[in-house]
């Protein structure tokens, strides 16, 4: 066999270089957006904001069970801290 490099072009099976083609949003950036999330949430009233965190803690959930077994999915909702800030900065804890 060769030793030849397989690009990420070809194991996702995307039409051009990952590298090249995807511009990366900073840290930052993202930081920002989640701050701009919490600002309009917390102008809602406090039952809107408990359904949408619902919501929110639902689809965290499906998620984690999409990708983690049953008893790795108990142990990192347990140890959880994602979900607890979004609680924590939505004025709901």
């Amino acid at each position: 066999m060769s030793e030849q490099p397989v690009g990420m072009r070809y194991l996702g099976g995307w039409g051009g270089d990952v590298e090249a083609d995807v511009h990366i949003a900073s840290t930052a950036s993202q930081a920002n957006i989640l701050e701009l999330l919490y600002k309009r949430l917390k102008l809602r009233a406090m039952k809107e904001r408990e359904y949408i965190y619902k919501k929110w803690e639902k689809r965290f959930e499906r998620t984690a069970s999409a990708l983690f077994d049953d008893e790795d999915k108990a142990r990192i909702l347990k140890e959880d801290t994602y979900m607890k800030k979004v609680r924590r900065n939505l004025n709901l804890s």
